[in-house]
C-alpha cells in the first residue's frame, strides 16, 4: 500500500474520538497553518498507532496530535513550535521524534505516561521549560519511564534531558529507567 501524501485537509479538526491505525504508513504534508487555532497538530486528540510523518507544518504545536493515546508514531517533521509528537497530555507509548523543536522532543505540557519513547531531535528553545522528552510538567499524574534522549538541549530557564519543569503542587511523579545521552545547555 501507498503511503499518503498532502493530509492537510485533517489538520485542525475539532475532535477528540479519532482512532487512526497507519499501518506504518508515512504521511507527508506541506502545509501553513493559521498561527492562532487552538489545534495545530495533525490530529486534535484520539487514539493513533503506527503512524510516520514527514514534510513541514509552518505554525504546528505538534507533529501527531494535541493528546490522546498516540503509540508506535515517529515525527520527521521540524521546526514544531511545541512538541515533535504531542503538545498537551496523553499516554504515549513507544514514539520517537527525530525532529527539531522549540519545547520538547516528545510531549511539551505532560500530564500521564511517555514509555520507551525516544527523542534524536534537536531541542532549541529561547524561552523557558525544554526538555529533551517534556517541556514541563501539568498537575496530576506524571510518568516518564524507559525513554531515551540523544537531541540536544538548549533552553533559558529549567532545561534538563527528561523534562525541564515539575511544576509546584504536582500530586504525583514517577520519572525512571531514563538515559540521556545529549548535551543540556542553559543560555
Amino acid at each position: 500500500m501507498n503511503d499518503i501524501v498532502n493530509m492537510d485537509t485533517i489538520i485542525g479538526m475539532p475532535r477528540s474520538d479519532h482512532f487512526i491505525h497507519g499501518n506504518g504508513k508515512t504521511i507527508t504534508v506541506q502545509v501553513t497553518l493559521n498561527p492562532n487555532p487552538l489545534y495545530r497538530s495533525l490530529f486534535p486528540g484520539g487514539t493513533i498507532n503506527n503512524l510516520n510523518v514527514d514534510g513541514y507544518i509552518i505554525n504546528g504545536r505538534s507533529a501527531i496530535a494535541s493528546g490522546g493515546i498516540i503509540s508506535y508514531c515517529t515525527n520527521n517533521v521540524n521546526n514544531l513550535t511545541h512538541a515533535g509528537i504531542v503538545s498537551h497530555s496523553g499516554i504515549i507509548l513507544h514514539c520517537v521524534n527525530n525532529g527539531t523543536t522549540f519545547g520538547a522532543g516528545i510531549v511539551a505540557e505532560h500530564a500521564g505516561t511517555v514509555s520507551f519513547c525516544i527523542n534524536t531531535g534537536q531541542i532549541i528553545s529561547t524561552t523557558n521549560n525544554t526538555g529533551g522528552i517534556a517541556a514541563s510538567s501539568l498537575n496530576g499524574f506524571v510518568s516518564i519511564d524507559n525513554c531515551i534522549n540523544i537531541g540536544s538541549v538548549e533552553g533559558t530557564n529549567n532545561v534538563g534531558g527528561m523534562i525541564g519543569e515539575m511544576r509546584r503542587g504536582q500530586l504525583s511523579a514517577i520519572i525512571t529507567n531514563n538515559i540521556n545521552y545529549a548535551t543540556i545547555k542553559r543560555h
